[in-house]
């Protein structure tokens, strides 16, 4: 069999180059040069991060089902290209000097006693910025593209990066890591759910955060030091915070401590981004500064503008409540018995979907009526927080409509976030 040449191309000695690839035979060498280069720098994106691509991202049901499913996802591949900024580089500091520069990044290998950055943090896939271009006079050029048999289909082309902002967002993952790690000793029961090493990576956060649908347009914004949309990471936050608490089954009560980990340090992370990245004034109180705030300030001084600190409150006081409600409906470890949820009993009965209202009518103003018909001893300091939190919600009940996903994922980490509630069932006989 003989290759469907033209007449011009054939002979004893065939150009196949020209034939191909339409090109001159050095042309046609160099396409073949830097292709097989190219395809030794890219290296595919883990599976843990493939999987989660494709993972519906407003879905607490969706996402439990696709975790379970055995479907393998299709490789993301990418890869990341130095381009000198600077054109008076000179031959010299562009051949010889930077020759073990180019073999270790090449080769994916950080050198000893080298300050060689690893880009797998922020880029996903495994990558190596030798020192010597971990300098803005470089530019990185970062490409993702998805590759099965022929069918090449290109993801995203992220261009002009700079090597300061990948230092400044890699040098900072891994306080992403340790927030979600401090939030979930506060609410998991075993060391073995300390573990956050996913909070690490920039794409898992991002996928987490917007979705597929949204990663690579976010990915690009951030790495080209743009603004990115948050009201996306609030809103898919809050609906599966949501699906995860209207769900009756136990492993629920561990995929809303996960969600609230990941809510709280992605607003970290987003803090970081504006602060530093950006360098524009953010303003967002820290879950640390609202648990503070609602379980010690004096209730008379107690006043609310914002209204995440409002819904952290509402859930803060929702959870110690809940912890009487529990007891008071025949829950105990002493009488070996299950008592009522708070929340699924009262506030979100018959798999509703809580909302601000929900969480106004059905708790914040009825915990005095509940407490009188199940005769629960309210202390007088919960009673005159959750008389100033009520009134603040009536006063600011515009805003918190206009800002309600804001609202519901402070609500659900107050409600997790509450250790006072736990101090208050020890007290109980």
């Amino acid at each position: 069999w003989d290759a469907p040449l033209s007449e011009r191309f054939r002979g004893d000695e065939p150009d196949l180059a020209g034939a191909v690839g339409a090109l001159c035979q050095s042309c046609y060498s160099s396409l073949v040069l830097g292709a097989g280069i190219f395809a030794e720098i890219s290296a595919s994106l883990p599976y843990f991060l493939t999987k989660e691509l494709f993972m519906p991202v407003a879905s607490a049901g969706g996402r439990d089902v696709a975790k379970k499913s055995k479907v393998r996802p299709p490789a993301i591949f990418g890869c990341a290209l130095i381009m000198p900024f600077r054109k008076e580089i000179s031959k010299v500091e562009s051949g010889e000097m930077l020759k073990e520069a180019l073999i270790a990044f090449r080769s994916k290998t950080l050198r000893k006693g080298r300050n060689d950055l690893a880009l797998a943090s922020i880029t996903g896939f495994e990558a190596v910025l030798p020192d010597d271009f971990n300098k803005d006079d470089y530019r990185l050029t970062i490409v993702y593209y998805q590759a099965s048999q022929a069918d090449v289909q290109l993801r995203m082309v992220i261009e002009d990066v700079l090597p300061s902002t990948i230092q400044k967002l890699a040098d900072y993952m891994p306080r992403v890591a340790d927030e979600a790690t401090e939030i979930k000793r506060k609410i998991a029961i075993t060391e073995s759910d300390f573990k956050a090493e996913n909070y690490r990576s920039l794409i898992y956060i991002l996928i987490r955060a917007y979705g597929g649908g949204y990663l690579w347009h976010t990915l690009r914004s951030i790495l080209s030091r743009r603004p990115v949309n948050q009201e996306k990471f609030v809103r898919g936050a809050a609906l599966r915070m949501n699906g995860y608490a209207g769900r009756v089954d136990d492993k629920a009560f561990w995929g809303l401590r996960e969600e609230v980990a990941f809510y709280l340090a992605f607003r970290k992370f987003l803090k970081f981004y504006h602060t530093v990245i950006l360098k524009e004034a953010y303003v967002m109180s820290d879950w640390r500064q609202m648990l503070d705030k609602i379980a010690t300030t004096p209730p008379e001084k107690l006043v609310f503008d914002d209204v995440e600190e409002l819904g952290f409150a509402a859930g803060y006081l929702a959870n110690r409540f809940g912890r009487w409600y529990y007891y008071n409906t025949g829950g105990g470890k002493e009488k070996k018995t299950e008592g009522k949820d708070f929340i699924k009993h009262r506030v979100m009965a018959f798999g509703s979907k809580l909302t601000p209202d929900m969480v106004w009518r059905k708790a914040l103003s009825r915990f005095q009526e509940y407490a009188l018909k199940l005769d629960i001893k309210l202390t007088d300091d919960f009673r005159r927080r959750a008389g100033v939190v009520e009134s603040e919600f009536r006063r600011l009940r515009q805003k918190v409509e206009r800002n309600r996903d804001e609202f519901l994922g402070a609500f659900w980490s107050g409600y997790m976030l509450a250790p006072e509630a736990v101090k208050e069932d020890n007290k109980q006989p």
